[in-house]
């Protein structure tokens, strides 16, 4: 498609002001938006202050079923740095949402041209699915960052026969594997399509061994980067498997329908019904509209097309190019479908930067098309490069308005990020120093040995001021618990509020639904709305 849409064009300019417009809207807002503060952004940031403060350096965490160490770090780090606020441990998911977006303007430019690039650049920008995870503390949000520059620095290697290129694209590589799960998908697609790669190094009479050694150079470094994360799970197998284990919903006995299953619901959320978990979508809501979807289709067949083309013309440099798009999209679905709650929008994150390049070259192809037809009148190319531009600025203001007023504004929203939660720990922030306050917490977690307090109180320990002035207490240690006097308390039970008060009850010898706030206690309650304090 060397074909242009558009005139002459400054692309650096542009990419550069599409990418300041992405960090803008990823912002804005941060702290507010989502409201509410879910449990695992609150794990992350307080696992990166303990991990700084006490000076661990982890290549893996074990709490909640094991988290990759990167973006807990990053998140520490930026809460370290700005404070225990909700916009600094999202800040860097910001900032690697909008490097995704330079980095698909980078891939797809070196893959095809600087149009497709682009597009893809701004298509990414004003994704509603990119959008929903540039903006919450979730550490999916690094995988298409690591994804596209990894592959950006190997094709430009290729193209400039620069070690440097090399090294940098396997250093990226190595340290996706720190970034999350389902990056793991990435070595069986890049092993599939190195054949085409070393075929092109072969072919190509100049720098032939320079960029064989450079090849090998990539998947050393890769290695090195990658292999003290690979010691970690060779000497702690059940961490590999554990969270896999847990979000599994293949049984060898319906494995073949689940697997279509899947693979069906995972293709209809482009389409039909998306992700139906409101801290990833509002609920049911497809990644693209029907004229959208349309187009990216398009565009899915044009490659393919372009595959078969290739190939039948032993063109197999321009096959390959094609086949890592395609070998991209269907690898980053798999977690999908071989995982419950499919659709699912977080563990298929990967798949924004196919899915978005692909829907590039549908926007390229429509463009080209529409070209052809009108070249006869004057000014056509000025004609199709404002209608791509218009529709561009539509689409991009249809999701901005679909998450910043319908998504931003749903119940839905705020209950899924424990928005009950942050008022709670408000309201312990509101009541005076002198104040003993305790929170007593269930704790019957599917690994509470990695737990200081329950799974769904870190929010509530996240936004207190002063942590230390409250008393977290589990239910397993609630009868050792020493009241002393009869001051000040305020008791809030986070779940089964009925046995708190019950052994309340026969802990302090009075009758707490009757006369708690005669003796100076309270008792207040998750689902409460309103958290006044006399």
């Amino acid at each position: 498609m060397e074909e242009k849409i558009f005139g002459n064009v400054n692309y650096k300019v542009v990419a550069f002001i599409v990418v300041l417009i992405a960090v803008i809207i990823r912002g804005w807002n941060l702290a507010q938006i989502p409201n509410g503060f879910w449990s695992d952004e609150a794990i992350n940031a307080l696992t990166g202050i303990s991990a700084l403060e006490n000076h661990e350096l982890k290549v893996f965490f074990d709490v909640y079923f094991g988290r990759e160490s990167l973006f807990i770090y990053l998140v520490g780090i930026s809460t370290k740095i700005f404070g225990n606020h909700f916009w600094a441990a999202r800040l860097p998911s910001v900032i690697s949402g909008a490097l995704s977006i330079l980095g698909i303007y980078l891939f797809a430019k070196e893959l095809y041209d600087r149009e497709i690039g682009l597009l893809a650049a701004v298509l990414l920008a004003g994704s509603f699915w990119h959008l929903v995870f540039s903006r919450i503390a979730f550490r999916a949000i690094l995988v298409p960052t690591f994804i596209s520059f990894s592959l950006f620095f190997l094709l430009r290697g290729i193209r400039t026969s620069k070690i440097q290129n090399y090294i940098i694209g396997g250093v990226v590589f190595g340290l996706g594997f720190y970034s999350y799960i389902s990056f793991r998908i990435m070595p069986v697609i890049l092993l599939g399509w190195l054949p085409f790669c070393i075929y092109v190094i072969v072919q190509s009479k100049q720098d032939r061994n320079k960029n064989l050694f450079g090849l090998g150079s990539y998947l050393l470094v890769t290695i090195l980067v990658s292999f003290p994360l690979g010691m970690y799970f060779l000497d702690h197998p059940d961490m590999f498997w554990s969270r896999m284990d847990s979000v599994a919903d293949i049984r060898s006995e319906y494995l073949i329908p689940s697997i279509f299953r899947n693979l069906f619901l995972s293709l209809k959320m482009f389409t039909s019904v998306g992700d139906l978990n409101p801290r990833h979508n509002i609920p049911g809501r497809p990644v693209f509209s029907i004229p959208e979807a349309i187009i990216f289709w398009a565009g899915f067949i044009f490659l393919f097309l372009m595959i078969f083309l290739s190939l039948r013309g032993k063109k197999f440099g321009d096959a390959g190019k094609n086949l890592l798009v395609v070998a991209l999209w269907i690898g980053n679905l798999l977690p999908a479908v071989f995982s419950s709650e499919t659709p699912h929008f977080l563990r298929t994150l990967g798949a924004v930067v196919p899915t978005y390049i692909i829907f590039a070259v549908g926007v390229k192809y429509l463009g080209i098309s529409i070209k052809n037809i009108i070249k006869k009148y004057p000014h056509h190319q000025i004609i199709v490069s404002a209608l791509i531009v218009g529709g561009l600025m539509i689409l991009t203001g249809k999701n901005l308005d679909a998450y910043f007023y319908r998504y931003a504004n749903q119940p839905e929203t705020a209950f899924a990020f424990q928005r009950r939660y942050v008022e709670i720990g408000n309201l312990i922030n509101s009541i005076p120093e002198q104040t003993t306050k305790f929170v007593l917490l269930d704790s019957l977690e599917a690994n509470p040995e990695a737990y200081n307090f329950s799974h769904y109180a870190n929010t509530i320990v996240f936004t207190l001021d002063s942590p230390e002035d409250t008393i977290l207490i589990k239910s397993e240690e609630l009868n050792q618990a020493e009241f002393v006097g009869m001051g000040n308390y305020i008791f809030i039970p986070m779940e089964n509020s009925s046995k708190w008060v019950e052994v309340l009850t026969e802990k302090l010898q009075i009758n707490l639904k009757d006369v708690y706030s005669e003796e100076g206690i309270q008792i207040i309650y998750p689902q409460e709305t309103d958290f006044s304090f006399p």
